[in-house]
């Protein structure tokens, strides 16, 4: 999210793993870097309160004609899921269904 980044060596680092993960979706590896510096150099340009802090409102306010990797990036990003609620809700109807057999 534009809000979390700036222009330090920590989200060029997580940059370049986001690169190595989804390496598959996007383009080749020496046009995202810098189309990834860009969009961050565009945002810390801005005021604080109109910077987008989550997922979906960096994606609404991403150009996908000028940045395209980001605009997937972000797409990849906005439907990852957020926690493992699921998995320890299964868990508890397992037990009861243990309980009742």
């Amino acid at each position: 999210m534009p809000k979390y980044c700036d222009a330090s060596p920590n989200t060029a680092q997580g940059s370049g793993r986001l690169l190595e993960i989804y390496q598959e979706d996007i383009g080749p590896r020496a046009e995202v870097g810098p189309e990834v510096q860009r969009w961050v150099n565009k945002w810390t340009k801005e005021d604080v309160s109109s910077v987008p802090s989550s997922a979906i409102e960096a994606l609404s306010a991403c150009h996908a004609d000028i940045y395209p990797n980001v605009y997937i990036l972000l797409t990849i990003l906005g439907t990852l899921p957020v926690s493992n609620a699921a998995s320890k809700g299964s868990f508890s109807i397992m037990r009861r269904l243990k309980t009742y057999l």
